[in-house]
């Protein structure tokens, strides 16, 4: 992936996010300290997925918190596979090539 596409994809995540504030409510839970900040962020807005790709700090918080951990190639199979669901269309036709978003 190149550039203008990174930006085009961060534009359309960008463009569905809502702003979370953090409470620091519990901490630590994470074997490295710096990682709860990512999760409490992905608790306190109802987070579906944490894409990193450092999953084996993350271990436990599907079990924990039900967020699932994925790796970036795994986040952009998931992508594909929902086409049709609108928080995934342009950034599948990015991926795909089949047509281009606007930043």
């Amino acid at each position: 992936m190149n550039h203008e596409e990174i930006d085009v994809i961060l534009n359309v995540i960008a463009a569905v996010c809502d702003t979370v504030k953090l409470h620091y409510l519990w901490r630590p839970i994470l074997p490295d300290p710096e990682d709860d900040m990512v999760l409490e962020l992905a608790v306190a807005s109802n987070a579906e997925v944490i894409v990193t790709f450092n999953t084996r700090d993350f271990v436990e918080v599907e079990r924990l918190f039900g967020i699932r951990i994925l790796t970036p190639r795994k986040f952009w199979q998931l992508l594909r596979e929902k086409k049709h669901e609108p928080i995934c269309i342009e950034t599948a036709q990015l991926i795909d090539g089949s047509g281009t978003t606007s930043g």
